[in-house]
């Protein structure tokens, strides 16, 4: 334990040759800070400490729009509307379901009951469903997807955010549409 504390701190005796000593001079050319993670962070700040200011809101989901259309791989979002940081891969269409679930609002509209089952056709990675969830949480919720690239996502929430049974065959076959159309056709 001594020796890993060591380490990371870059004292001298911590037995890692690859560990600079504090005798080591920093790097000629410092690596800037990303302006565009700066600002995202910055704005989910101010977000926290307001999450029901609708330009913070606004101002935040503009930031990450920028933020995930410049670079590519995982990052998080952090929306009150979630309840928790939610994954977004930057460089997929990733952002354009999250600013459909959040800025466009398209999931906030009037139901003359509460339902008990909820039907999602083009689930995506689930921002949609799990704003649903979050809305009607005692209704039963059934995600159809049929892009294999968006299941491990859309699984992985589930399991993981949800505590929520997938449909077996659903989350996993790339042909559910027909699983789910095919009664109606017929």
């Amino acid at each position: 334990m001594v020796l890993a504390f060591r380490a990371r701190i870059g004292e001298k005796g911590s037995g890692d040759p690859d560990m600079p000593s504090r005798d080591t001079p920093p790097p000629a050319h410092p690596v800037p800070p990303d302006p565009h993670l700066l600002r995202k962070l910055e704005l989910e700040l101010a977000l926290l400490a307001t999450p029901h200011d609708p330009v913070a809101r606004a101002a935040y989901l503009e930031a990450l729009l920028t933020f995930a259309s410049v670079r590519t791989g995982l990052t998080h979002a952090v929306l009150p509307a979630f309840g928790h940081p939610v994954a977004l891969r930057c460089g997929t269409s990733d952002i354009i379901a999250l600013l459909r679930a959040c800025r466009d609002r398209v999931y906030d509209f009037s139901m003359r009951a509460t339902p008990r089952r909820i039907l999602v056709l083009g689930a995506h990675v689930g921002y949609g469903a799990l704003m649903l969830a979050r809305r009607f949480p005692d209704a039963s919720i059934v995600c159809v997807e049929p892009n294999a690239a968006a299941l491990p996502p859309l699984h992985g929430r589930y399991h993981l955010i949800l505590q929520a049974e997938m449909a077996p065959g659903m989350a996993s076959n790339a042909n559910a549409w027909a699983h789910i159309l095919a009664p109606r056709i017929a």
